[in-house]
């Protein structure tokens, strides 16, 4: 219900990059962050939804 009909979403909050890590393991973790508010938008959001990642 937070993403009803919304046109823009702005995502806060990545996990840092920690000492010794990689981009790819970087990038692993910060989809474990990001993938439910994603499907929540692509059952609710208006299709034409633009979404910036900020993190």
């Amino acid at each position: 219900e937070a993403f009803k009909d919304v046109a823009e979403a702005f995502l806060v909050g990545a996990m840092p990059r920690k000492e010794g890590m990689e981009r790819k393991d970087l990038l692993a973790a910060n989809v474990r962050i990001f993938k439910e508010q994603g499907q929540a938008m692509d059952k609710v959001a208006r299709k034409d939804v633009k979404v910036l990642v900020v993190g």
